[in-house]
């Protein structure tokens, strides 16, 4: 629906009337008539997401033609449903209206086809008196797949037929001052028969939550805060609760997790452990409200049971505990208007690694990083960006909440970038050093990885040419590894390498399809002769055709590698071709699926030489198509073929096949409105 344009008299007193109301049924421009008005809903000061939409229109503005009178809402024309009954004009919304501030504006058009505003309205959608939204939601599907056939399956063979089934239950309610949600997972699998814990019927995940403008809390599988030197990716089940500082523009956290990942049933909350939890505050302050100075601060406390054994025990039957502390300090600022982003990160830990004996102290190891970034647009449309990082992790830096960081490394690097209309370039340089003590009893090696890419993406005119629309892009890299410092008697072997690795891509797009190639060469060179040089090439074709009005798709392949041992002069040569399509045989009904693949395998020295297959058929009939609060049913078919042939150890050839019956049922329930 096209939107209206609306021409305003602003020499005309009858538009600069307007009623500004707390309340959120609120008039915001209307004529000098009073006759004009909405009429109210069941409620005074909001209105239900179904409610006819009625307006007064007084008896001097009675016309005679209905298509005189225009309505719009939410700047969406609605005036064909407009029905007009005496001084009455009302509209029916074909959906109801999601909760939440909604415009209406009433204008007329005259003989002479000019349009004129008579008065526009905002008013509050609300689902209920108590609730200004609330709903539930549940997506259950479960998948009942029956192996109808077989040939050479390695023994012991699964089970015929497994059942299995996932759910995801939601909901969400706002008062308009109090706001919760929340989401538990279910997970069914049949093939869990109880051994080592397994249930059948397990828990993924959860996640319930109550928040008003000042104060929320969060019970479940959850991240806090921004990620820093001693918290980052740490999504565990646990409690939080936060407190906003409106008059400081803060925010402060408390919580409560697992050092361990949870999901299931198990462990409950995982909070009644303390050698497996986390404890700590979270912090952020803004204090301008504008990003130009954002503080942000971690410290948090723990204990974790080692499941991997490294840390002994004190009677060699409970795994060892490792606890420690970690505080962080986090300062983020945006300046020229978000060109320049700087940001400073600080952290210092406390760990111990061997607490159920106490024959090793905690140690205190710090971290830092600095980052700046810059980007900005020259008057000849140039975009351009420069970037800057420096950052050391000590030693024995060690934080429970981050074990995704590493330890003992230094880094430097800088990058640049440009885009002038369709040609892009980037380059950059990095260098990173361990041993940052410069321990005398460890070596210390420095890696240098330098690159730089571009891309062109020509702007072409008729894409209907042999080259439809083309994009290129190249890139070269090279690593530089080597030892600066090697102590006297060491075991380790010494490093000195480089790699060099470049490739380049293109791609032809047009209406109907599209093809592309990429050629690529990786070159490794070790100068103490520890490890064989070697020389890896690699050259791959694809292509994706549509046909019959896009009711059959062929997406063929071919890919050649080869890798020579330049101390034995070994080659190890690979192909890989084949072609995977899919059809649509009833619109909507059924569809389904063929891929076949075929790649040979081969070593000069005649240690490998191999040809494999696989092919696999899939037929989707969608029996029922699944809409809210109603079944959906889909049947499928499922083969599988695969050949191996060894011509060195014979004995290795086999061909398998299995032949699958599944069907899945879908149920996506839904009442009112799920954030």
């Amino acid at each position: 629906m096209k939107k209206i344009n609306h021409f305003f008299n602003r020499g005309d007193t009858s538009f600069i009337i307007r009623v500004l109301s707390i309340i959120s049924f609120t008039a915001i421009s209307g004529l000098v008539n009073a006759q004009v008005e909405l009429i109210s809903g069941k409620y005074a000061d909001f209105r239900l997401p179904d409610e006819t939409i009625s307006i007064n229109i007084g008896e001097e503005q009675q016309l005679a033609v209905q298509q005189q009178w225009l309505l719009e809402l939410d700047d969406m024309d609605v005036s064909e449903m407009l029905q007009v009954e005496g001084e009455h004009l009302s509209y029916q919304p074909i959906q109801a209206l999601i909760p939440g501030s909604h415009t209406i504006r009433l204008s007329k058009s005259t003989a002479e086809g000019e349009i004129s505003e008579v008065a526009s309205w905002r008013f509050e959608v609300r689902q209920s008196e108590t609730f200004k939204q609330y709903g539930a939601a549940a997506n259950v599907q479960i998948t009942d797949t029956y192996r109808a056939d077989e040939h050479n399956l390695s023994e012991p063979l699964p089970k015929r037929q497994q059942v299995q089934g996932s759910s995801q239950f939601s909901y969400s309610a706002d008062t308009g001052n109090w706001h919760t949600q929340g989401q538990f997972d279910l997970i069914y699998n049949s093939s869990n028969d109880g051994l080592f814990g397994a249930r059948k019927l397990n828990n993924g995940e959860f996640l319930f939550s109550v928040a008003n403008q000042v104060a929320d809390i969060q019970v479940g599988h959850q991240n806090i805060g921004k990620a820093d030197l001693v918290m980052d990716n740490f999504r565990r089940r646990g409690v939080s609760v936060g407190g906003t500082f409106s008059g400081i523009n803060s925010h402060v956290t408390g919580f409560s997790l697992s050092s361990e990942d949870v999901v299931g049933f198990r462990r409950g909350l995982a909070l009644g452990d303390s050698q497996r939890r986390v404890d700590g505050i979270n912090f952020e302050v803004d204090p301008f409200s504008d990003e130009t100075l954002v503080i942000h601060g971690t410290w948090l406390t723990g204990k974790e049971q080692d499941s991997s054994g490294l840390i002994g025990s004190i009677d060699d039957l409970e795994p060892g505990v490792s606890k420690g502390t970690a505080k962080s300090v986090s300062v983020n600022s945006q300046l020229l208007e978000s060109r320049l982003q700087i940001a400073a990160d600080y952290g210092n830990t406390r760990f111990n690694a061997n607490t159920f004996d106490n024959t090793l102290d905690a140690i205190s190891d710090n971290a830092y990083r600095v980052q700046l970034a810059y980007g900005d647009t020259t008057e000849s449309g140039i975009n351009w960006n420069a970037g800057f990082e420096r950052s050391q992790v000590g030693t024995f830096f060690k934080s429970l909440a981050n074990q995704g960081i590493g330890a003992d490394i230094q880094l430097t690097q800088a990058n640049a970038g440009l885009q002038w209309e369709t040609v892009g370039l980037q380059a950059s340089f990095q260098r990173q050093k361990d041993n940052v003590k410069r321990l005398v009893e460890l070596p210390r090696t420095q890696t240098d990885l330098s690159s730089v890419s571009l891309s062109w993406t020509p702007s072409i005119e008729n894409p209907d040419k042999w080259y439809g629309s083309p994009s290129f892009d190249g890139a070269y890299s090279k690593q530089d590894q080597k030892q600066t410092l090697l102590p006297l008697g060491t075991l380790l072997p010494e490093t000195d390498s480089t790699l060099d690795n470049w490739q380049i891509n293109s791609s032809f797009n047009y209406s109907s399809g599209s093809w592309g190639f990429s050629v690529g060469q990786n070159k490794f060179t070790d100068f103490t002769g520890i490890q064989n040089n070697t020389d890896t090439t690699t050259f791959s074709i694809n292509a994706s055709i549509s046909l019959l009005e896009q009711k059959l798709t062929l997406a063929p392949t071919i890919q050649f590698d080869s890798s020579k041992d330049l101390a034995t002069n070994i080659t190890s040569d690979s192909v890989s071709y084949g072609v995977q399509s899919s059809f649509i045989l009833l619109e909507d009904t059924l569809d389904g699926s063929i891929l076949v693949n075929f790649n040979q395998n081969r070593i000069t020295d005649n240690s490998i030489n191999t040809n494999a297959s696989s092919s696999a058929l899939t037929l989707n009939w969608h029996a029922l198509e699944a809409k809210p609060n109603r079944l959906g049913i889909d049947v499928g078919l499922n083969a599988q073929y695969d050949d191996t042939r060894d011509k060195i150890f014979t004995e290795n050839s086999i061909g398998t096949y299995q032949v699958f019956l599944t069907i899945s049922v879908v149920f996506p329930a839904q009442i009112g409105v799920v954030q």
